[in-house]
């Protein structure tokens, strides 16, 4: 046989062997490395190498490397950390085994053969994610809100006294969203990522620094007196004169005496003194809270702002002539005046020996005005500082 000839048969006898052999051996490549429920070599979960491993050696192996986890939540100031088992959490280890038991042995043969090639030159990683309960874990969120949630307090004057001598600026409110919270936990935490910064919502204050700096002088001031040797009625027009300071009302808004103080209960400190009940004077807690109303209402007529709501004792008061007073009683009867000005009002409320005053201060000059000087009404004489009324008993009011 002629040398060319004896190549070409060697040359198809080999391809043909070769055939033979591939139809034969390579399908048997992937039943090799994949005997039995073993894993692909070179694959990873969380990081730790199970490659070639049965499942359930697998499992045990990961199940010691997850251990006791923690999850940590992160806020602002300060973190929270608890174990994964006090909100419920648990690895998806079946479903990370499932993904892992099935490179090599889904799709057709080539597509079999692929994976495993990629998967043994690369290595292949899956991610171990975890479950939780969420109503353990929303019950934990809600109790770190109290730690996190701040409501937005509104810029400040310092005054001494008719001269505002600093702007102290506000300070920004936020609240923790819950639910984003709790998503995000859900989506996100992993063994290698266990700090979860929880979700902060931020609320601006009404008022900042900026907004006070047009305040340069006093609209409305009016000043009452009242007998000192009443411990607990001094005390609650002290308590209450402290609550109104420093609010600040907005261009266009109403201000609520009650929304401002809210109720006047004994657990808030109000103690119990002289009140107006159905034309007669009786004990009750918050007595002396209707003078300090009282007082600003009248620096609020000085300032010629509008009255929305205001209701007059069942009786004639001695602190003011008739028809000057204001009760208040939460949550029924209020005391409410809007500022139609252009620009922020802010209340100062100060108690000096058996005086309270309340100065409404504002923008003089673009609002026209004169500052104006401390001033009360009443029925005994003037004096250098205005109008002295009577000392009287306390006098709160509901009817």
């Amino acid at each position: 046989m002629p040398k060319a000839q004896r190549i070409g048969a060697i040359t198809v006898v080999t391809v043909v062997a070769v055939a033979l052999l591939g139809g034969i051996v390579l399908p048997l490549i992937p039943a090799f490395i994949l005997r039995g429920d073993r894993l692909s070599p070179h694959v990873r979960i969380a990081g730790v190498e199970v490659g070639g491993l049965p499942l359930a050696e697998a499992r045990t192996k990961l199940q010691n490397f997850v251990g006791n986890p923690t999850l940590s939540l992160q806020a602002p100031e300060r973190t929270w950390t608890v174990t994964l088992a006090e909100v419920g959490g648990q690895p998806l280890l079946d479903d990370v085994l499932r993904q892992a038991h099935a490179l090599g042995r889904e799709g057709n043969y080539v597509d079999r053969v692929k994976s495993l090639w990629r998967a043994w030159q690369d290595g292949q990683q899956y991610d171990l994610a975890f479950s939780f309960d969420e109503k353990k874990l929303r019950r934990l969120i809600w109790n770190l809100a109290a730690c996190v949630n701040r409501a937005p307090v509104n810029g400040r004057l310092r005054i001494e006294g008719n001269q505002i001598v600093e702007v102290i600026d506000g300070r920004w409110g936020r609240r923790l969203n819950v639910d984003a919270t709790v998503q995000r936990i859900l989506s996100d935490y992993r063994l290698h990522h266990p700090v979860i910064p929880v979700v902060i919502e931020e609320k601006r204050p009404a008022v900042t620094a900026e907004d006070l700096r047009d305040i340069n002088g006093i609209i409305g001031q009016f000043t009452t007196w009242f007998n000192r040797s009443k411990r607990n009625r001094t005390w609650n027009i002290r308590l209450v004169a402290r609550v109104l300071d420093g609010a600040v009302i907005p261009p266009q808004h109403v201000f609520s005496f009650n929304d401002r103080t809210g109720s006047r209960e004994a657990f808030k400190g109000y103690k119990v003194a002289q009140i107006y009940v159905n034309k007669k004077i009786v004990e009750g807690v918050g007595g002396g809270v209707c003078q300090v109303s009282t007082t600003l209402y009248n620096a609020a007529l000085q300032a010629g702002l509008p009255i929305v709501q205001r209701h007059r004792h069942s009786l004639p008061v001695p602190y003011i002539r008739s028809g000057r007073d204001a009760t208040v009683s939460y949550p029924h009867r209020d005391l409410q005046f809007k500022n139609n000005t252009d620009s922020p009002i802010y209340l100062q409320a100060r108690v000096e020996g058996s005086r309270v005053t309340v100065a409404l201060w504002g923008n003089v000059r673009r609002e026209g005005r004169l500052s104006t000087q401390p001033r009360g009404t009443g029925a005994v004489r003037l004096t250098s500082r205005g109008v002295r009324v009577k000392i009287s008993a306390c006098i709160g009011s509901i009817r």
